[in-house]
């Protein structure tokens, strides 16, 4: 198997730094790992961040300076997913998989919060299991 980029994103008030004890396994992976704005040690206040795109430029940086043709496996944890979402809707032709870790994640055309302040009608709204085919 061919080596691969894999781009991971951590998850809300925390950095980079949650990666700092993985590594990867088969030879030649490469893993990027990035503190988002006002993050890890970015010493701006979150507070001052208040769109997705903003919270996501570190990771647009990391996407934008890819060579023509690379294409990365991002990975977002928890919160991180939403700047996945942002950074797969920005550039597309850069992410080979996105993969999303314990993630509520809205698309790119609502503010951010939207699955929290909908949630109960999301949920509400839903499918209901098939349990029948677990009998």
């Amino acid at each position: 198997m061919a080596p691969k980029h894999s781009v991971i994103i951590h998850n809300a008030f925390c950095g980079k730094w949650i990666w700092d004890k993985f590594k990867p396994v088969a030879a030649g992976h490469v893993v990027t790992t990035f503190d988002l704005e006002a993050s890890g040690d970015d010493p701006r206040p979150f507070d001052g961040v208040t769109y997705a795109d903003q919270y996501s430029t570190p990771l647009l940086y990391v996407l934008k300076a890819l060579p023509n043709g690379e294409k990365v496996i991002l990975v977002g944890l928890s919160f991180g997913c939403i700047n996945a979402v942002v950074a797969m809707d920005k550039y597309p032709e850069k992410v080979e998989l996105e993969v999303f870790l314990n993630a509520l994640s809205p698309d790119t055309s609502h503010r951010t919060s939207y699955v929290i302040e909908n949630l109960q009608s999301l949920l509400h709204n839903c499918p209901k299991p098939a349990t029948q085919a677990f009998r």
